[in-house]
């Protein structure tokens, strides 16, 4: 999301280990999105950018936090991805 507020502008690329996930889309998202805002040439640039992550590992961490509801939270994300 990019949008202006008064004098601001507002850039949220959302969450970088959990993308949102469209109707009709594959729930086995192995990425994480991130943005990067820079100042070049007077100009502001805003990049999106995606990364692969390992899934398993990402499963792995997730249970070893601790998280209340890691499993829900897991399937809600990667459905039948994860274990």
């Amino acid at each position: 999301m990019v949008r202006r507020y008064g004098e601001a502008i507002l850039f949220n690329p959302g969450s970088v280990g959990a993308p949102v996930i469209l109707p009709n889309q594959d729930r086995n998202i192995a990425w994480a999105e991130y943005g990067i805002v820079s100042w070049q040439n007077g100009s502001l640039c805003t990049q999106l950018r995606r990364i692969p992550i390992d899934i398993n590992l990402m499963v792995k961490a997730v249970h070893e936090s601790s998280m209340p509801h890691a499993n829900w939270w897991l399937r809600s994300r990667y459905g039948d991805a994860v274990e």
